[in-house]
């Protein structure tokens, strides 16, 4: 038997022990208990279905049973996920530093290896060294899309797996997986919450109102928008707040409230100047001043008093 799976039915019992859950009562119906004992001693595969049935006796989701079981495989999660803040920043000399630090051979956990797959993929396909079906087609594999469509719960790698499957069908008019993100933006249960998964969740309201303004649904990209920017505020985490304003500031404008958008222009580009990130202040200023043909910085004495003691 392969280590890594061994020590997977390691952590389960060890998980286990920490619930304070008999091996009969986690066995339950999904397998005796004679073949569990032959899974902590090797005899036996412990494939990852069996972990998903394990899992949701325990309470807990496949990912975060995956990222405990292995320090190893958290400090390689850790490097992943610096990967992929560089594709987000489009800081891509970093990302071949990173990338090239990183040993695949290493990773324990599924998860990982799909977030690592996709991070490389969002690259080649930022960077146009794919074109968009072949990344359809890869992107769709981490996914398992469309079957997923019919799960009930998603981890962060569905999330932004679906997320740029969104983005490339929008492209042809097509709405499946753009529906099925909004469905689970509206159903929180439907996700898996983790660190990870609620890290990028305001990045997927931005995207998500985005594709819909680009599909001139502006009264959905609004109301998704300032979801996102709730709940980035609630978290704390303004990461992907610009983006959220702006689209917010664009919906606003098209449905014809020009004061209100243009409020949400001067704050979409007070928090990219608060950023620092010289990519993200050009790129949204120049946006803003070809959507409100003018420029939103000049308008902040008109609005001063609205923004400062807005109750």
């Amino acid at each position: 038997m392969n280590i890594i799976v061994q020590n997977y039915a390691y952590h389960l019992d060890n998980l286990r022990r920490k619930y304070k859950i008999t091996v009969d009562d986690l066995c339950g119906d999904i397998c005796d208990s004679r073949l569990y004992r032959r899974y902590l001693s090797g005899e036996r595969t412990l494939t990852h279905l069996k972990i998903i049935e394990f899992c949701e006796k325990l309470g807990i989701s496949p990912s975060d049973f995956y990222y405990s079981a292995s320090e190893k495989d958290r400090y390689e999660l850790r490097k992943i996920k610096e990967l992929y803040k560089t594709i987000v920043s489009r800081d891509f000399t970093n990302f071949q530093k990173i990338h090239k630090s990183i040993n695949k051979d290493m990773l324990i956990s599924i998860q990982n290896e799909r977030f690592l797959d996709f991070c490389i993929l969002k690259a080649e396909y930022i960077n146009k060294a794919t074109n968009s079906k072949n990344t359809l087609d890869k992107a769709s594999l981490v996914a398992d899309y469309p079957n997923c469509i019919k799960k009930s719960a998603f981890d962060f790698v569905d999330l932004i797996s679906l997320q740029l499957i969104a983005q490339i069908e929008v492209e042809f008019k097509k709405e499946i997986a753009l529906n099925k993100l909004i469905q689970i933006l509206n159903n929180k249960d439907m996700i898996y919450i983790s660190s990870e998964s609620s890290n990028i969740l305001p990045s997927i309201y931005a995207n998500v109102s985005l594709f819909l303004s680009r599909l001139n649904k502006y009264e959905d990209s609004n109301s998704v928008s300032d979801s996102g920017i709730k709940y980035s505020i609630l978290h704390s985490d303004f990461g992907s707040l610009s983006h959220l304003r702006y689209v917010k500031a664009l919906s606003l404008l098209k449905l014809g409230y020009v004061q209100e958008a243009e409020i949400e222009a001067i704050k979409c580009l007070s928090n990219a100047i608060s950023k620092e990130n010289p990519y993200e202040l050009e790129m949204f200023h120049r946006e803003l001043i070809s959507d409100f043909k003018k420029d939103p910085l000049e308008l902040i004495p008109k609005y001063k008093k609205q923004i400062l003691y807005k109750k």
